[in-house]
């Protein structure tokens, strides 16, 4: 678990390209052997609905009683360049002209934030 919280350390202060070596880069951990962070992400090794259990437990425990839990819904595509990610389909461009419809390779996500 220190890993994972070195790496979200990591994930927080990158600047530049969003990349594992660029977490890595981020907390300190340049010149050092990079293989078990890489392994973090290669499988599922991390339950991330228990992360974010304790999250959404401690947001509601800080309402009042009765108060609605507030949240925001946004989707998104990111752009992808290999033909063999999971979840990359041609989607339509959000950014293209009204008159033109434009298709781009991504993956489709959706983010919703309790605020």
């Amino acid at each position: 678990m220190l890993r994972a919280r070195d790496l979200a350390y990591g994930i927080i202060n990158c600047v530049g390209r969003h990349t594992i070596t660029g977490f890595l880069a981020s907390y300190g951990k340049l010149f050092e052997d990079w293989s078990a962070d890489y392994r973090l992400f290669q499988r599922e090794r991390m339950e991330v609905d228990e992360l974010f259990n304790v999250v959404r437990k401690e947001v509601v425990a800080q309402l009042p009683c009765r108060q609605p839990v507030c949240a925001h819904m946004d989707d998104s595509i990111l752009k992808k360049t290999g033909k063999k990610v999971e979840g990359a389909a041609w989607r339509r461009d959000p950014l293209g002209p009204p008159f033109h419809t434009n298709f781009i390779w991504g993956q489709r996500f959706i983010q919703l934030s309790i605020s």
